[in-house]
């Protein structure tokens, strides 16, 4: 048991990351590239991958650091 007080001890707290599912409009790889980059310049956004063909983007964001006000205007300056 003490042991593994030890090991517990010394592990980070797990962090307050969620996954995202974004609508985005159908745009050629290029733009879809460019959108990505713009995505992950946001506040709290990890990872950013966009889909052009499909329209969607899929994120991986820290909850406690997003500004959802700048990724509601993203969206919509994507529509």
């Amino acid at each position: 048991a003490l042991v593994w007080l030890v090991v517990a001890a010394g592990m980070r707290k797990p962090g307050r990351h969620a996954s995202r599912l974004l609508q985005l409009s159908v745009m050629p790889a290029d733009q879809a590239a460019l959108a990505a980059a713009g995505l992950r310049e946001i506040k709290g956004v990890l990872e950013a991958v966009v889909i052009g063909d499909e329209g969607v983007a899929y994120l991986k964001v820290d909850r406690d650091q997003l500004n959802d006000a700048d990724l509601d205007a993203f969206v919509i300056a994507q529509a």
